[in-house]
């Protein structure tokens, strides 16, 4: 995603908003969303903006390595820390990153888990749909579904749709391929790790 993407934001848990760094530059969603501190992960300059004090890490963008783990833990550590003295003084954050996708979501969700002791399976599915309408939300789900059904089961469902459903559905999939989130499997294994769970 380029630096001037549409402006791509949702609101995670109260006072937590995430987006893409289009989204730190939107004074209206800013003010509407009574924005008055950011968390800046695009690894691009902040943009000042009057009355919304911003504060600038560094995460990787891609898959790490196990080696790489422990010291991206640390770092979000502090980025919980920050976060939880922001939220403590009832301030509404938006944690950003360059699209929006997967280093705001890790933040979030490893404060949500770390420090609001949710559960990681529930944060992982709310945290990958976060950008989903209500209508995409039901198909994926409904997708997920037929990943748990036999083989001859498939066949019978897809010799009983006609080619333009099947057109329609694999549209759909592809729609909500590029908002899902926490792509990557690192990210989605710090989080699971991070609620406890070793596998």
């Amino acid at each position: 995603m380029s630096l001037e993407d549409p402006t791509m934001y949702a609101l995670t848990t109260s006072g937590i908003y995430v987006g893409n760094y289009s989204s730190s530059r939107d004074l209206s969603f800013l003010a509407n969303a009574d924005i008055s501190a950011m968390i800046n992960l695009s690894g691009k300059p902040a943009e000042l903006i009057e009355d919304v004090d911003t504060f600038d890490f560094l995460l990787p963008n891609q898959e790490l390595l196990n080696a790489e783990i422990d010291k991206t833990v640390a770092k979000l550590q502090t980025i919980s820390q920050v976060l939880y003295d922001l939220l403590a003084n009832r301030r509404s954050v938006l944690i950003y990153c360059a699209d929006g996708i997967n280093k705001s979501l890790l933040a979030a969700g490893f404060y949500l888990i770390t420090r609001q002791n949710k559960p990681y399976a529930t944060i992982i599915e709310q945290l990958e749909m976060l950008y989903f309408s209500h209508h995409q939300k039901l198909c994926e789900v409904n997708d997920r579904k037929l990943f748990k059904l036999s083989p001859e089961e498939i066949i019978k469902l897809n010799s009983s749709m006609t080619a333009e459903k099947k057109e329609s559905r694999e549209a759909e999939r592809a729609a909500r391929r590029e908002i899902i989130c926490l792509t990557n499997s690192s990210f989605r294994k710090i989080l699971r790790l991070s609620g406890g769970a070793k596998k």
